[in-house]
């Protein structure tokens, strides 16, 4: 369909492209991925196809070892454990807002930014930051805002 413009299904030539731009979550952060839907408008019949290489090497390298990644929220709360910064977190937060914010998504987890001191900006670069890079900025936070080095996360989502 996409190189001859004919439906397989059944043999029309009244093909549209729809072109769409999916969110994919890697270890990076996230990115859109260009795809182009083409569809026999007399049967219904479609197909999709990643528009470009690029993008198919970006799908390459995405998922594989599950099909469903964890919740962004619970990437963070990794970051926060292999960094050693974890018991600053529960000494601030009670299970059930961990659990709440182990189980957010990237919107969710960069809406606790939202009125921070870091300013419109950086929430901005936060929407395409990795795991890492959340890390950072709480840590960095923290340094502009105390002097004890307490983890940022744990003071910005103590109402979460």
């Amino acid at each position: 369909m996409r190189d001859d413009s004919i439906c397989p299904h059944c043999q029309s030539m009244e093909i549209r492209v729809v072109s769409s731009r999916p969110r994919v979550a890697s270890d990076d952060g996230e990115h859109e991925i260009a795809v182009d839907r083409y569809v026999c408008v007399d049967c219904g019949y479609t197909e999709e196809y990643v528009a470009s290489e690029s993008d198919l090497k970006l799908l390459a390298n995405v998922g594989r070892s599950h099909t469903h990644p964890e919740p962004f929220g619970a990437r963070v709360l990794d970051e926060i454990r292999e960094r050693g910064l974890f018991s600053q977190l529960t000494q601030r937060m009670d299970y059930a807002q961990i659990q709440r914010f182990k189980d957010a998504d990237r919107g969710t987890v960069v809406r606790l930014f939202a009125g921070g001191p870091q300013g419109y900006g950086a929430v901005q670069r936060l929407e395409t930051a990795s795991p890492s890079e959340i890390v950072d900025v709480l840590q960095q936070d923290v340094l502009a805002r105390t002097q004890n080095g307490a983890l940022a996360a744990a003071i910005l989502l103590g109402s979460f």
